[in-house]
């Protein structure tokens, strides 16, 4: 590397930084969800709870800090209560809303025939 040549160091992008009220928190989850990756939705929770004292949440969620950190981690399949208290916690709720034209076909997966003994 010559002396001219300047070195550039970079940081990896902190989303928790930029967490910081609950509109936003309530924006940022929208968005994850509006995925339709529950991975995106798990992702999403921990960058606002890397923003906060992580434990506390956890323990007015009702669950352990280290269940709550297997619940969130990658490729977990998470319960709805604990989303939902976590969710509670950090002053948010689920909510549905109808797909936007678009976005129905993003994330849908091929579907397997119904057996007829199901169908009507």
């Amino acid at each position: 590397m010559s002396a001219s040549t300047a070195r550039c160091a970079s940081r990896q992008f902190d989303a928790s930084a930029f967490i910081d009220s609950p509109e936003m928190v309530a924006a940022y989850l929208d968005e994850a969800m509006s995925d339709g990756d529950p991975t995106v939705l798990l992702s999403a929770l921990r960058d606002i709870l890397r923003s906060r004292v992580f434990s506390e949440i956890a323990s007015a969620a009702g669950v352990s800090r280290e269940s709550l950190h297997r619940t969130l981690a990658n490729g977990r399949d998470a319960r709805m209560s604990t989303l939902a208290s976590v969710l509670r916690v950090i002053g948010c709720r689920l909510a549905v809303a109808p797909v936007k034209a678009g976005r129905q076909n993003r994330r849908r997966k091929k579907r397997k025939a119904i057996p007829k003994h199901f169908s009507s």
